[in-house]
């Protein structure tokens, strides 16, 4: 909507192509098909079993660093045991020969261990593909009788026959079935356009953006000299947690965060997961603040900037939302920004695997500090909690690879 706003501002003609898309407006989408305007819709609308953006010639991808979970969404198949246990119970034992056989029984209890709770388990790839058969047989017997979320049913669409081909990621919350890189070169809306246009002031080099998008070589357009020295506004970064007095006294770090949102008045929050987010509200919110997600500020965000006491709890969701001036003046991080799907969580917390995560972190933590600061002249602190998220920061190497953070 922002984005659809600013294009009517530059005289661009729009046409907002984004929830159901057995609602959309008839005349806005014939304009779009006739190429008398621009369609600002989001992702979910490309990469999808029916994708309803499927005739463009150009696709511009705005905040192309954090585009991964959604393009890879079309081929990930999640069973969630809190919702569908009785799909998770059955796929989870037909990937049993592929599991460790003394994992088993803890994955299968009502009340395991705090390791098996939080833990991630990769499957044996060379055991699923022996077993593809049987697994898939299992799926879709579960999918026929609608024993899976209805993401799964699209998600199966694209994987059915190519279980040997993906990942399968065990959790005791959750299994996730998915290609370790989205096959993008078999989908046609992506593909076929005749230029892809990535945007992001945090992209990176190492690669990260070609895997998001499955794309072997993406080029990038240079930067002018000098580019590392600039910013938009000013942002300051504050470490309780690295003081000695509230790292000597851990009880004291709520209070001052509760006095902290008081005197700044309207305060954006960014948490990395809704348990993050609950345990914020409960332990660091004054009693007197409003709390928004960001579903009640999706349509309008005057919701939120109206009330002179408030904060915005976002959860997962670090860029987007434009607070500039007097809207916001501070933003608040607790937990490090690390925990996508499986996958992802896989690669950082089983394997270590940090280097191929650092971008898509870093690229977080940037696009979320700018949030409050969206002029030359704007300013804004940056309240940093959890010990994961300090201890990340302070490291020298990370420092180095992020624009204008002076330690």
């Amino acid at each position: 909507m922002q984005t659809a706003r600013k294009l009517d501002d530059y005289g661009i003609p729009p046409s907002l192509l984004i929830g159901q898309s057995k609602d959309w407006d008839q005349a806005d989408l014939t304009r779009f098909q006739a190429g008398r305007s621009i369609a600002v819709s989001t992702y979910s609308h490309v990469f999808n079993s029916r994708p309803r953006i499927d005739t463009a010639d150009v696709l511009i991808l705005d905040d192309a660093h954090a585009a991964e979970g959604y393009v890879a969404k079309p081929w990930s198949l999640r069973i969630s045991r809190r919702t569908h246990e009785s799909a998770y119970k059955d796929v989870l034992a037909a990937l049993s020969p592929a599991l460790d056989p003394l994992l088993l029984p803890h994955l299968r209890s009502e009340n395991p261990g705090s390791q098996y709770l939080t833990g991630i388990y990769l499957a044996s790839p060379a055991a699923v593909a022996a077993h593809a058969n049987h697994v898939e047989s299992v799926i879709r017997e579960a999918v026929a009788h609608r024993k899976v979320s209805d993401d799964s049913v699209h998600a199966w669409k694209f994987l059915e026959t190519h279980v040997a081909d993906c990942m399968a990621y065990v959790s005791y919350r959750e299994i996730l079935i998915r290609p370790l890189i989205a096959p993008t070169f078999q989908h046609a809306a992506f593909n076929s356009p005749k230029q892809r246009i990535y945007m992001s002031a945090t992209l990176g080099a190492g690669g990260e953006l070609e895997r998001a998008f499955g794309r072997p070589k993406i080029h990038r357009i240079p930067v002018p000299p000098g580019w590392d020295k600039e910013g938009t506004g000013r942002r300051f970064f504050v470490f309780p947690e690295m003081t000695k007095d509230l790292a000597a006294d851990p009880k004291a770090v709520a209070p001052f965060v509760r006095r902290v949102i008081e005197q700044a008045g309207r305060t954006v929050v960014l948490t990395p997961e809704t348990r993050v987010a609950d345990k914020f509200r409960e332990h660091y919110l004054p009693e007197s603040y409003r709390s928004f997600t960001a579903k009640q500020v999706e349509d309008d965000l005057s919701v939120f900037t109206s009330q002179p006491a408030a904060a915005l709890v976002l959860t997962n969701r670090y860029d987007g939302v434009d607070l500039p001036d007097d809207d916001c003046r501070l933003v608040v991080f607790t937990g490090l920004p690390a925990n996508g799907d499986l996958q992802e969580r896989f690669l950082h917390d089983s394997v270590g695997a940090d280097e191929v995560l650092r971008e898509r972190i870093r690229a977080r933590i940037q696009q979320g500090a700018g949030r409050a600061t969206r002029n030359l002249r704007d300013h804004a602190a940056v309240l940093v909690l959890g010990r994961s998220l300090t201890s990340y920061l302070a490291r020298g190497d990370i420092q180095a690879s992020m624009q204008g953070l002076d330690p």
